[in-house]
């Protein structure tokens, strides 16, 4: 369907208003805020891919990190889990590959986002098809990793940590469903897609036709038949004219002709 329509009304000789009329009007603040909040979204999803790396490439946890991730598990909740036991679950889920997984799907998608948010922020249309695809890549590597982590929790982790990776898992799909959404708005808003990828678009007047030109293009639009019928009425028009003249010309002949016989009455 073509974006180009014109409305007609009967009787406007073809004339209708310009469709431009009736375009919604750009709006630039629009995809540049979602640019921002896309740009802040890459930026933590990059600190949160940085870490994961990390995990992949460290054999042995130590005793500070072991800390800070036990302790509230140990006093909040009351589970005993040891060191050594914690240890073996990271072990088992960097061989996996779950952190690697996690940590390059989450950083390309992040790599992605933070382009297409500048991109979009500079008004192009490309930025938000990056964002889309940054935001399925993370989406796709972040939940199948969080799913490898939860099935190897099952067997080695207390319910608490259990119910984490879960709820890390679902967090993680729901985020990217936000952030894909996010890009995709201002390809469907008709206010923000007007305002991307701006052109640079020249209006020239028009030449306004001379009064002779216009009734020349009447004449040429007339058909046959159409002439045919203004011959008649002209016709038509001519004979009621004789007429109304012929009575005229009776009724002053016979004023003339009564006033005359009148004068020879009187005379006699």
């Amino acid at each position: 369907m073509s974006d180009d329509f014109s409305i007609r009304m009967k009787g406007d000789d073809g004339l209708a208003p310009p469709a431009s009329l009736f375009s919604p009007k750009p709006d630039k603040k629009g995809p540049k805020t979602i640019a921002i909040l896309l740009i802040l979204g890459a930026l933590a999803m990059g600190v949160n891919a940085y870490g994961d790396i990390q995990l992949s490439q460290s054999e042995d946890l130590t005793k500070e990190e072991l800390d800070a991730l036990l302790t509230n598990i140990r006093t909040g909740n009351g589970d005993n889990i040891t060191d050594e036991e914690y240890q073996d679950y990271h072990d088992e889920a960097r061989d996996s590959g779950a952190y690697v997984i996690r940590g390059s799907s989450v950083m390309i998608g992040s790599i992605l986002i933070l382009v297409g948010g500048i991109m979009l922020f500079r008004l192009n249309s490309l930025g938000s098809k990056l964002a889309i695809g940054g935001s399925a890549i993370a989406a796709c590597g972040g939940i199948y990793s969080n799913y490898e982590l939860y099935t190897i929790s099952q067997d080695m982790l207390p319910e608490s940590l259990v119910l984490a990776n879960e709820i890390l898992g679902y967090l993680c799909g729901f985020c990217m469903v936000i952030c894909a959404s996010l890009a995709a708005l201002p390809l469907f808003n008709s206010a923000a897609k007007a305002a991307l990828d701006p052109k640079i678009i020249l209006v020239t007047e028009e030449e306004i036709p001379e009064p002779e030109e216009i009734v020349g293009s009447l004449h040429d639009d007339v058909t046959p038949e159409e002439e045919e019928e203004e011959e008649e009425l002209s016709e038509t028009d001519d004979t009621v004219g004789n007429v109304y003249n012929i009575q005229n010309i009776t009724i002053q002949d016979s004023v003339v002709v009564d006033s005359a016989f009148k004068n020879n009455s009187e005379e006699e």
